[in-house]
This record gives C-alpha cells, sequence and structure tokens, in this order.
C-alpha cells in the first residue's frame, strides 16, 4: 500500500491584513490536511480491525526478525526436546525393567504385572510430555505472532501520532478532524500496547507448558526407576517391582558358593565370577566378572578393580591372609579384598556382608606364594620341606604345616624313612588322638635296615595348623616330611 502523503503547510495566513481571508488558500491547507489523514485512515485499516484487533494474515512468521526467531525458539525448545527425550528414554526403561521382571520367574507375575501397569504410566506421561510439548510449541508461535504485531501496531501508532500531532498543530483553529485523528492515534497506540501484553503473556504461557513438560519427564523418570519410596498413592516404579521379583524368586541356598575360583601372581589376587550366601546366610552376593585386587606394601583399601586389597596395614612375609568377597550395603556393589582376620573384621565401613572364598600366604618376601586350585583344595607349585632328617620319639611331637591360620584343615603330607638299625614305625595325626602300640596300631611310615618307606597322606591339623608325630622307638634322623597341599574347610 502507498504511504499517505506529507502534509507542509503552504500558506502564511499571518501574512494576511485581518480583513482580507485568503479562503481558497485555506481551502487548499484543508484539502491537504484531509489527504494526509484520510490517507493515514485509510492505511490503517488496512491493518485494524474496527474492534480495534489486528487484522487477520497482518503479521507472518516470515515478517518475524530472524533473531527474534532463533531467541525464542532458543528459549522455549530446547529444554522441552530434552525433557520429552528423556521422558521418552525412561518409558523405554521402564518396558525393560518390566520385561526382565517378567523373565526372571513365572512364580513373580504379580510383581510383573505391578511392573508393566507402571510401565504403561511411564509412557502416559510420556504422552502427557509429548502433548505439552505441542502446547508450548503453539504458545511460542502465538508469542512470535503476538511479539510482531505488537512491534508493527506500535512502530505504525508512533508514526500516526506524530503525524496527526503535526497536523492538530499547524490547524489548531480550523483543523476539527485532525484532532479527532490524533485521538484515533492514541487509541491505536493503546491498541499496540494491549498487543505487546497479550505478548508477554503468551511467551509467560509458553514457559509454564515448558515447565509442565519437564515435571511429565520427571514423573515418568520415577515411575520407571524410581527405588527410594513410592511414586504415587502407595504405587512403586517399574524398577521396584522388578527388583522385588528378581528378590523373590533367586535367593540363594543358605550358606551357597558357586564359581568363584581364585588365581593369583606375586602381587595380587583375582577371583572369578561366582554367586555365594553371606556368612550368616542374610544376603546374595553375586560377582559378575572377575575382579582383583593387590596385597599392596601401602595405602588403604580402594574399592575397585586392580586397586588396593589389604582392609588394614601392610603386606608381611610368611603370613596368611584371608580373601573375602564383600557387600556394599547401600547398593549391593560386590568388592573383594584381603584380612588376617577369619571374620573379615579390619573390612571397610559400609561393607556388612562378607564371605571367605580363599586364604593365600606370603614368603619370606612379603610375595604370594604360587598354588593350584581345584574346588576346596590347593595344591603348592613348590613343596614345603617342614623336616629332613628329624628325630623321633616314643612321645608325641607337635609340628607345624602350612595350612589357612586360624582352621583347622586336611593338610597333604609327603614322608619317608631311612634305613635303621631296627624296625622302626612312624605314625602321623591329628593332635589329641589316642596313640595306639602294637599290632593294633596304624603305621604310616615303618622302615628297617634292609627297606625304607614312603607315604603321603591326609591329616586334619588342630586350629593353630599343627599335627602330631609319634614312632614306636626312638630313632635319630629317620624322618623327612614335606607339605604338599591341604583341603580348605571353607569354614562352613
Amino acid at each position: 500500500m502507498a504511504q499517505p502523503p506529507a502534509y507542509n503547510r503552504t500558506k502564511d495566513f499571518g501574512a494576511d491584513y485581518p480583513d482580507q481571508t485568503d479562503n481558497q488558500a485555506i481551502n487548499t491547507e484543508l484539502d491537504a490536511v484531509s489527504a494526509s489523514v484520510n490517507g493515514i485512515r485509510a492505511n490503517l485499516a488496512l491493518i485494524q480491525r474496527d474492534d480495534g484487533g489486528l487484522r487477520d494474515g497482518i503479521v507472518s512468521k516470515d515478517s518475524l526478525a530472524q533473531s527474534l526467531k532463533d531467541e525464542l525458539y532458543a528459549e522455549f525448545s530446547g529444554n522441552i526436546n530434552d525433557s520429552v527425550l528423556e521422558a521418552q528414554q525412561a518409558a523405554v526403561e521402564a518396558t525393560n525393567a518390566a520385561a526382565a521382571a517378567n523373565a526372571d520367574a513365572s512364580t513373580a507375575s504379580a510383581a510383573k504385572a505391578d511392573a508393566q501397569t507402571a510401565a504403561a504410566s511411564a509412557q502416559v506421561s510420556a504422552a502427557s510430555a509429548s502433548g505439552s510439548q505441542s502446547a508450548a510449541a503453539t504458545s511460542a508461535t502465538a508469542a512470535q505472532s503476538s511479539a510482531t504485531a505488537a512491534a508493527s501496531s506500535e512502530a505504525s501508532a508512533s508514526s500516526s501520532e506524530a503525524a496527526a500531532a503535526s497536523s492538530a498543530t499547524a490547524a489548531a483553529t480550523s483543523a476539527t478532524g485532525a484532532a479527532g485523528s490524533a485521538t484515533t492515534a492514541t487509541g491505536a497506540a493503546a491498541t499496540a500496547t494491549t498487543a505487546r501484553n497479550d505478548a508477554q503473556a503468551a511467551a509467560t504461557s509458553a514457559t509454564g507448558s515448558a515447565t509442565a513438560a519437564a515435571g511429565s519427564a520427571t514423573l515418568a523418570q520415577d515411575w520407571a526407576t524410581k527405588t527410594s519410596g513410592p511414586v504415587a498413592g502407595g504405587e512403586y516404579s517399574a524398577k521396584y517391582y522388578a527388583a522385588q521379583a528378581l528378590a523373590a524368586v533367586q535367593v540363594l541356598p543358605p550358606l551357597h558358593r558357586s564359581g568363584g575360583k581364585v588365581s593369583a601372581t606375586t602381587t595380587a589376587a583375582t577371583v572369578g565370577a561366582g554367586a555365594w550366601r553371606d556368612s550368616i546366610n542374610a544376603v546374595d552376593m553375586r560377582l559378575a566378572a572377575p575382579i582383583s585386587k593387590l596385597l599392596q606394601a601401602s595405602g588403604a583399601w580402594t574399592a575397585g578393580n586392580n586397586q588396593n586389597g589389604l582392609f588394614s596395614g601392610a603386606k608381611a612375609p610368611n603370613t596368611w591372609y584371608h580373601f573375602f568377597v564383600i557387600r556394599r550395603d547401600s547398593d549391593g556393589l560386590i568388592d573383594a579384598g584381603f584380612d588376617t582376620s577369619l571374620t573379615a573384621a579390619n573390612r571397610p565401613a559400609g561393607w556388612s556382608a562378607y564371605r571367605r572364598v580363599w586364604s593365600v600366604l606370603t614368603t619370606a618376601a612379603a610375595d604370594i606364594r604360587a598354588f593350584f586350585q581345584s574346588g576346596a583344595e590347593c595344591l603348592w607349585q613348590t613343596r614345603f620341606d617342614i623336616a629332613n632328617g628329624l628325630n623321633v620319639t616314643g612321645a608325641d611331637q607337635l609340628l607345624s604345616v602350612p595350612v589357612p591360620s586360624g582352621m583347622a584343615a586336611r593338610a597333604y603330607l609327603g614322608l619317608s624313612a631311612q634305613p635303621v638299625g631296627s624296625s622302626t614305625a612312624v605314625s602321623v595325626y591329628t593332635p589329641g588322638m589316642a596313640w595306639q602300640t602294637g599290632n593294633n596300631g596304624f603305621y604310616d611310615v615303618i622302615a628297617s635296615t634292609t627297606y625304607t618307606h614312603a607315604n603321603a597322606k591326609y591329616v586334619l591339623t588342630n586350629t593353630s595348623g599343627q599335627i602330631a608325630i609319634r614312632s614306636n622307638v626312638a630313632q635319630t634322623g629317620f624322618l623327612a616330611l614335606a607339605a604338599i597341599g591341604y583341603v580348605d574347610p571353607f569354614e562352613d
């Protein structure tokens, strides 16, 4: 549309004599004012309805400045999209958790149903979040349109008001129509202010919609994964019900142990994946992957694979260390570590449940002594020479053998005798057992002037790791004794 003609006064009426009114000049000036005012009104009618609102189609998305569109988009779209994505992800997690609960066991069908219901609720919440996104997008579009209308109307109003004011000043004494135009322009300014307020209200509404979408996403996440308490109305999340179902069908038998084979280097021990009931049969302990712990010379125990494993102090030579799996109270995480205590008395705070899985012995250099493990049986890679040329007598002798400290274990021993001048028989047995003589005795090594004898035998030690030796007669330098291994009783 063409711009209305500008009004410029061409006649100076003050130059005329009072009795010489130039009527034609007055008409010419009023005609010019009329043309300018009517042009303004005609242009204003193109953008404004009779009720004061903007005509349809005046403000479009394309008429917005790119900087304003970018600002509105940055303000409203990012958080909404993120919230919806989080809600959708939460719904997927809820569905997966419910499916996992269903697969765990048919005996947990009731808990599975609850999990599926919670997952459905999460999906409804996600749908609600998506709806909130649409509402927020609509509000943002309305805000853009209203803001553009406000800016355009306010600019037009300012221009109209300035033109009307100029016309009214020039023809104050003769242009009643010009004064009306000024009034109209003032009304247009008020309308523009109202439109701007509407735009601000629409922007506030869009922000509220985005907040509602974020709240829906949070609720969906809670329905999927919250475990600290009910989500709403006494109902719990899908993850909670899944955990309940898992606990209902997967409690291990009392004192259960499976897997968990132990191997070692000179500085660390590794326990393989396995499952145990803890030492007091209170909780299950499941290790999904092997974990290695260092028998450190300094530093504190640290959670995690290949971290310090000694619960207290520093490693020492010729010392037994019991190897445990432990469980963290807060989240059930399984870790491992060493202790000289048979009951893991020095384990870190917050790790209440434990179970001994093996024991290791250090060398004179404080390295872990090499061994082979097969179930409960330990075989030393290098045998222990306990005695060579031991004097035997007709009285009990107690000898220490390498078995884990603090428990009675079956030591696996090798024995051999030297030729002697008279027949000599030696028994190796558990301390406290009665010695039997004569033909009723069961001898482990017998030798005379004509032959020698060797034997291998399992002998139960006392809790101090000792065995008893006794012969029918005293002999000097008679017996050689070596430790081959032992059978761990696993104290349970």
